[in-house]
């Protein structure tokens, strides 16, 4: 199996060449937009469209990808690329555009003079307010969350709790919320706790943020 090895390197931006492969050269001419994964209507301005060209070792077991140039998408998400080559390499093109998140990764682009059309559906950055508080603090009482925005889905508070914190999440997607209460106890006889699951369920508009009171 073949493997894929990437180099980065500070990009330069491209000069346009509007002959491209009219002279009988090799081209790569590659264009289309970067949009919002859940409202393809709206462009993403200024996401970085960045070219990597990879080569395949002499044994063919691993290609190498360097990134070589890059150009941006204009106010309404649009980019174009062309250029000349002068060799044999395979190009792929990778979108950027900071809080987004690439849902595509590596895209090929085809070298043989036709105009290649590479759109990114991103997904757009959202966040939650939380407000988690315990209502009857009881020293022995926790709560066990699995929510948008926690680093996993035992992620708890013990004792005492009032706290307020964003979250980012990724927007226009419905999200379930799982949380569990345990009560801990420890006497003469036994020791252990009981817990109650609690369920809700939420939507997080892009760009926007949503207000999330959680008490217990």
């Amino acid at each position: 199996m073949k493997k894929l090895i990437f180099l980065f390197f500070v990009p330069m931006l491209s000069v346009l060449l509007p002959s491209c492969g009219k002279d009988g050269t090799a081209c790569i001419h590659v264009k289309g937009r970067v949009t919002e994964w859940k409202n393809p209507s709206k462009g993403v301005p200024n996401a970085r469209i960045t070219i990597q060209q990879c080569t395949v070792t002499e044994d063919g077991n691993n290609s190498f990808c360097v990134a070589i140039d890059s150009t941006f998408t204009d106010d309404k998400g649009y980019y174009e690329y062309e250029k000349n080559l002068n060799d044999d390499a395979s190009y792929w093109a990778t979108a950027y555009a900071k809080d987004f998140g690439d849902r595509l990764g590596l895209q090929p682009i085809n070298n043989n003079w036709s105009v290649n059309k590479l759109d990114f559906p991103m997904k757009a950055p959202g966040y939650i307010k939380y407000h988690i508080k315990d209502v009857v603090p009881v020293n022995n009482l926790g709560v066990f969350i699995g929510a948008p925005g926690f680093t996993s889905g035992n992620e708890g508070f013990k004792g005492s709790v009032d706290t307020t914190f964003i979250a980012k999440t990724w927007g226009d997607i419905g999200y379930n919320i799982h949380w569990t209460t345990k009560s801990y106890y420890n006497n003469s006889t036994s020791q252990g706790y009981t817990k109650k699951d609690y369920y809700d369920s939420l939507f997080v508009k892009a760009h926007e943020t949503l207000f999330y009171e959680l008490k217990y």
